[in-house]
């Protein structure tokens, strides 16, 4: 079955934000994804912990988020209304003339259909998405996040809303997402050798 996408840009968004909080309460289950462009750094498969972090930090400090995505659903999986609501908050802040970014993923997303002309001067200002998707979250206890290796979701989630750059340490950023998101599910192949989503996992739902 497809699902209705709710495409979020500057005239709508506080029509949408509305809709999104009039619903929270009842589907406090969040899956969310984020476009970013790309990595400077790579990170070796057997780093430590510490280090893939500080890879993680220098990657999303350094770069701006291009798209939020989030769904709704409740605990038995339903949605709030037959095939609805996913919604894809398109940000304007990225610029791809001046912004630090990786020619491979730019291509990426323009092939899978983004306009970032568009984005430029139709999408959000970060900023303000921020306060408001914080009344949004502040309204209701217990919300859930689900994500699927998404570490850096995650991490650019938690530089979108505080708008400033990642905890210098892990240890900082296990607590910085504990404390604004609660509870999150990091959905990740225990075998692949992603210590450091081990360690999310396990902090933050505890």
């Amino acid at each position: 079955m497809e699902v209705e996408v709710r495409a979020v840009w500057r005239q709508n968004i506080v029509e949408e934000l509305t809709l999104m909080l009039e619903l929270v309460g009842r589907y406090r289950f969040i899956a969310m994804d984020t476009e970013f462009p790309g990595f400077l750094r790579s990170t070796p498969r057997y780093a430590s912990e510490e280090e893939r972090y500080r890879d993680l930090k220098s990657n999303v400090d350094s770069m701006k988020v291009i798209q939020l995505g989030i769904t709704l659903f409740d605990e038995q999986g339903n949605m709030p209304f037959p095939r609805c609501c996913c919604w894809q908050f398109n940000f304007s802040d990225f610029d791809p003339v001046k912004d630090a970014h990786s020619e491979a993923s730019l291509e990426l997303l323009k092939r899978s259909g983004i306009d970032f002309d568009k984005m430029r001067s139709q999408g959000v200002e970060a900023n303000l998405c921020s306060i408001m998707l914080q009344q949004v979250l502040r309204s209701c206890h217990g919300i859930r996040w689900i994500t699927f290796h998404g570490l850096y979701d995650v991490a650019y989630l938690l530089k979108l809303l505080t708008g400033a750059p990642l905890p210098d340490t892990l240890h900082g950023f296990l607590i910085l997402a504990r404390s604004l998101l609660g509870r999150c599910y990091c959905w990740i192949d225990i075998s692949s050798g992603h210590h450091l989503s081990r360690s999310f996992q396990y902090y933050t739902m505890q």
